[in-house]
């Protein structure tokens, strides 16, 4: 991403739904609980050896207020900006 994710604690902006992510560099400002968070795996795909791991990064389940559901990962180089900041089944507001 060429800006980083931002944890908000007021939303200054119009909400978006998950629904509405597209795979896009525009702005946008989410609602979501964080509803599972576990420490995985980088990986990257080798032609030659299949996978490689690189070390831990940080996984999460997001849900916004309709229930839609995305997969959220924050690599190794960028795990201590996020680590200790987002718990279980608590909701934040995260801008783009």
């Amino acid at each position: 991403l060429s800006q980083p994710l931002q944890i908000c604690r007021m939303a200054t902006k119009k909400l978006s739904l998950i629904s509405d992510l597209k795979n896009t560099y525009a702005q946008w400002t989410i609602k979501v609980r964080v509803l599972k968070f576990w420490e995985g795996l980088d990986t990257k795909k080798s032609i030659t050896s299949g996978l490689v791991t690189s070390g831990s990064g940080l996984d999460y389940i997001l849900v916004d207020q309709k229930g839609n559901c995305i997969h959220a990962k924050v690599l190794k180089s960028s795990k201590e900006s996020f680590k200790d900041k987002l718990e279980e089944q608590k909701t934040y507001i995260i801008s783009k």
